[in-house]
């Protein structure tokens, strides 16, 4: 963990030093400040790859041959995370004030929890349970008894990232703008933790009727520590700005701003592998002009 803090904090300092030698090129032209969330796709874990992540678990040590290995039927779940960023944003002094300054640059940092496990299996046996008899048409029903046994494994992960981006913009001084440009972050995923729990659940069903359920619960959770590691993402941020005010000078330098980014992660997972996964995150936030 200390070598991934280090990393973040060179890189800072890297910028500071950049934009610290150009201050007679370079000014601070906006603040952002944001909040959003990331949509992804995760892929399905093998058994095998699970019980790195989760050495010595008691739950995964059991035979678990007969169990579904996938209970959506796809090879991938999809997944939601909060994020938010705060970023500065940097134009030439030579622009004038009058015109619109392109590009600009954003430099900042972003913070969220994320999801890289999602896992569930299960294994469901049925016997006999009764037979019904209609007494108007003779027509005989079969009850089955349901019992179903289940393991949830899940992993989440904390990710603070230094991020940039090369924004390119329509002409700010009109009430509604536009923005697009390119962006890349990196940073450290730390506090990981996996989670194995099992559960158990019983039902008798007939035809087309469930008779009686009884939900056991959850019988045991086990948790596992795991290693801190990197992340990084490359995206193209999409914008629109509106302006709050028209005749306030304060309200003027205040706007609010929605931007959607399709992005493409990458997340290590040091026992397992490297995820690569495809993402897109929308943001909500304060834009302050100086």
């Amino acid at each position: 963990m200390k070598k991934y803090c280090l990393m973040l904090l060179a890189i800072l300092a890297f910028t500071h030093l950049t934009y610290g030698q150009k201050s007679n090129s370079y000014s601070v032209s906006d603040l952002f400040i944001s909040g959003g969330a990331q949509l992804y796709s995760v892929p399905n874990y093998q058994l095998s790859d699970i019980q790195k992540l989760a050495p010595n678990s008691k739950i995964l040590s059991k035979d678990l041959s007969g169990y579904n290995s996938n209970y959506w039927g796809n090879n991938y779940n999809n997944e939601g995370a909060a994020i938010f960023s705060a970023q500065l944003a940097f134009k030439k002094n030579k622009e004038k004030v009058s015109t619109t300054p392109n590009p600009i640059y954003r430099m900042g940092i972003s913070y969220g929890s994320f999801n890289t496990l999602t896992d569930q299996r299960y294994k469901t046996t049925s016997t006999p349970y009764d037979t019904l008899t209609s007494s108007r048409t003779g027509e005989t029903f079969y009850i089955d008894s349901f019992y179903t046994q289940g393991v949830i494994a899940s992993q989440t992960r904390q990710q603070l990232k230094v991020e940039g981006a090369v924004i390119f913009q329509t002409e700010t001084q009109r009430r509604l703008s536009f923005y697009a440009g390119v962006a890349a972050s990196v940073g450290v995923s730390f506090n990981a933790e996996t989670r194995i729990s099992e559960y158990e659940y019983a039902y008798g069903a007939g035809y087309n009727t469930f008779f009686y359920t009884s939900n056991f619960g959850m019988n045991n959770t086990e948790t596992f520590a795991n290693k801190s590691s990197w992340t990084a993402e490359v995206g193209i941020p999409l914008g629109a700005n509106l302006r709050l005010g028209k005749t306030t000078p304060l309200l003027n330098q205040f706007n609010l701003f929605f931007e959607i980014k399709p992005s493409l992660g990458f997340i290590d997972v040091p026992e397992v592998k490297t995820l690569v996964i495809p993402l897109v995150q929308n943001s909500l936030g304060i834009r302050y002009s100086l």
